[in-house]
């Protein structure tokens, strides 16, 4: 089979060891995660686990169900990259004499779509949102200047489909009911 990236959404109560629980489940089936976030919800009480791996649908599909089989876990998803909207935020600090002996720095930082977001005596620190590639195009354009220290967040997605995690919470209360 072959091996696609699979974003992962885990809700959970906001539970203390849970996270060393979930991420237990990809290293007994050596799975390697790539990215981790962890949020809380539109729904309060409710986190999300943003979880990036690469595998087979098959196996990916089996890990999900383990997951949730751990009591604090609401429910699990998983989507390829065409059924989520998502971003990754990083952030680069520069000396700050590039930008005194160059417009070229600006220039880059204005066809990425990047903004400054700290000026002091010695470093800027530039912030980039979009895919790991954007990211990683900013940075290869940066490095020939000197970057002091790079640093890129997991990533956060969002569902296309529309079904809100309310109903998702709602349905999973009346089956528990009648059980």
């Amino acid at each position: 089979m072959e091996n696609k990236k699979f974003t992962i959404s885990v809700f959970t109560e906001n539970t203390i060891g849970l996270l060393h629980r979930v991420t237990t489940v990809f290293t007994r089936r050596k799975i390697n995660i790539e990215s981790l976030t962890v949020s809380e919800t539109e729904t309060q009480g409710v986190s999300r686990f943003t979880i990036v791996v690469n595998g087979s649908y098959d196996k990916i599909a089996q890990v999900v169900k383990q997951i949730e089989k751990q009591v604090e876990v609401l429910k699990c998803f998983f989507y390829e990259d065409e059924q989520i909207v998502y971003q990754e935020l990083a952030l680069y600090k520069m000396p700050t004499k590039v930008f005194a002996n160059s417009e070229s720095v600006e220039d880059i930082i204005r066809e990425s779509n990047a903004r400054v977001l700290a000026i002091e005596p010695e470093f800027i620190v530039i912030e980039k949102t979009g895919r790991e590639h954007e990211t990683q195009a900013l940075f290869k354009k940066l490095e020939p200047f000197g970057i002091l220290s790079f640093v890129r967040s997991g990533r956060v997605a969002i569902a296309k489909p529309m079904k809100r995690l309310q109903t998702h919470l709602e349905e999973l209360e009346s089956v528990s009911l009648f059980e």
